[in-house]
């Protein structure tokens, strides 16, 4: 398909009420969770307008005769607490349906490497979910390659979830442990040959 005259610019006050519906659209979409009213406590346009105002990121728009037909939202990151260098990463990017495979993409993403020069990060990274093939092969064909798996749960699952395995563990443990004290006391440990005081204690005396 040949490439559409897009123009990716920063979104304004005046695109809130455009991608506060897209954000909708994309929540019906099976497999893309975005959440941002549900996440933030606040509506599409609510949370829309937040993002716009934050000053550790961007919102890029993707417009085609003045209409939005792409979006990027990009955040000023520190990979690691450890590391000084900041980095700017794609949180979500995304075309409309009828307008993918024209370069789209391509130029958000290319935008979004102009803002992280702009705003002096040498990094730019993204995150794609597992099962989105198409999306992992589009960033590496873009020269983005894995550097890690993000795992995600709520705090209260996993602390449930590391007490239930203790709990498991301790179980399997506790008559193992008992049998070891219990050899140590009786000094039957394994592999090891009865004394001779303990061989006249089990041996049976005849006679008496």
């Amino acid at each position: 398909m040949s490439r559409l005259p897009v123009h990716v610019r920063a979104a304004e006050e005046a695109d809130l009420v455009a991608l506060a519906d897209l954000w909708v659209d994309l929540e019906s979409t099976p497999g893309w969770k975005i959440g941002l009213g549900t996440l933030a406590g606040y509506g599409p346009k609510e949370a829309v307008g937040r993002l716009l105002a934050r000053p550790d990121g961007a919102v890029l728009v993707a417009t085609l005769a003045e209409r939005i037909i792409g979006v990027a939202v990009l955040s000023v990151v520190r990979p690691s607490p450890v590391c000084e260098a900041a980095a700017v990463q794609i949180d979500y990017l995304t075309v409309l349906e009828p307008y993918r495979r024209r370069g789209i993409g391509r130029a958000l993403v290319a935008a979004a490497a102009g803002y992280a020069e702009q705003m002096g990060c040498d990094q730019l990274t993204v995150s794609v979910p597992p099962n989105f093939r198409e999306t992992h092969r589009f960033f590496a064909q873009l020269g983005l390659a894995p550097v890690a798996l993000r795992r995600a749960a709520p705090a209260v699952a996993v602390r449930r979830r590391v007490a239930c395995l203790e709990r498991v563990e301790s179980l399997s443990v506790l008559p193992r442990q008992r049998g070891i004290n219990l050899r140590r006391a009786t000094g039957l440990t394994l592999g090891r040959p009865m004394t001779p005081s303990w061989r006249r204690l089990v041996t049976p005396r005849h006679g008496n």
